[in-house]
């Protein structure tokens, strides 16, 4: 009721916060709140909570209707490529939504690590098939 409260009066639902630099949408995320997600989702411009969240219909409509967003970084240099969701398949149809709305395969997060790389780390095999075979290797 608090968090429909704060967004009825307008709060600002997608400012990172110190000091982990999340957005509300990436720490219900992290706390795995289901009920936070579902309420935040709708309403939120965070590509990368949207694309870890499987929320690609939103993802979607958010990209095609900002296409700068594509080129957005989060704070550590990574692309919404580096967050996608954790189920093998929804990973897979959000790298193809990824790329198909123009985001870089190519580009590496303030590491070193492709996404390709980072897919393939955390057992997102076909994910990290899709986005290597578009960024060309």
């Amino acid at each position: 009721r608090v968090a429909r409260r704060l967004i009825a009066a307008g709060a600002d639902i997608d400012r990172r916060g110190s000091p982990y630099k999340g957005t509300p949408l990436g720490f219900a995320l992290h706390f795995n709140q289901q009920a936070m997600v579902d309420l935040l989702a709708p309403l939120s411009r965070d590509i990368f909570g949207l694309a870890r969240a499987g929320k690609l219909d939103r993802l979607a409509d958010l990209l095609r209707a900002e296409p700068g967003l594509a080129a957005t970084r989060d704070p550590h240099g990574a692309s919404a490529f580096f967050l996608l969701p954790d189920d093998e398949e929804r990973a897979a149809e959000a790298a193809e939504l990824l790329l198909s709305l123009g985001v870089d395969p190519r580009a590496v997060n303030d590491a070193g690590e492709t996404p390709a790389q980072a897919a393939r780390k955390r057992g997102l095999e076909d994910a990290a098939d899709i986005i290597e075979a578009a960024a060309g290797g």
